[in-house]
């Protein structure tokens, strides 16, 4: 498994494409419309603000993840689950990443803050950040169990 460094942060879906969601580089991130189409329904994208972001990194992870054997499961915490879909062969690394990053992130280096720790500490209505998408490996994780059951059904829809 890669070092983690970029790790997409997802919001709650407004149902319909952000033309801003990556900034000046490549349309939804380097996602075909089509693709970009069907994840609008289920979470929006937020704007991170590094040309790391936008250039591309999200249709690589995704293709890696729909050509892994994707596993998904849960991991408990004293605020609350978390939820992941991440390729079979790397899911002990998954965790033990998502582990690390609700006690302390800043041991990532992260090109820009996650924010699990923090999100999953506030009440559901309070929550801005429901769901992340890791750039290097290829997983996603989620604290909004609606948005992690709808994102396998995509999935599984598009592989």
């Amino acid at each position: 498994m890669r070092k983690t460094n970029l790790i997409q942060r997802l919001t709650a879906p407004t149902g319909y494409l952000n033309p801003f969601s990556f900034g000046g580089g490549l349309p939804f991130g380097g996602l075909p419309r089509p693709v970009a189409e069907t994840f609008k329904d289920t979470f929006d994208f937020d704007y991170m603000g590094s040309a790391e972001f936008e250039l591309g990194a999200l249709p690589t992870a995704l293709h890696h993840l729909f050509n892994s054997k994707p596993i998904s499961g849960q991991l408990s915490s004293a605020h609350g689950p978390v939820y992941y879909i991440c390729p079979q062969a790397i899911e002990s690394e998954v965790k033990d990443v998502i582990g690390k990053l609700l006690t302390n992130e800043d041991i990532f280096s992260l090109q820009d803050p996650c924010k699990l720790a923090s999100e999953i500490q506030k009440p559901d209505s309070e929550r801005r950040y429901l769901g992340w998408i890791e750039l290097d490996n290829g997983f996603f994780f989620f604290i909004d169990q609606k948005m992690y059951e709808e994102t396998k059904e995509l999935l599984a829809l598009l592989m």
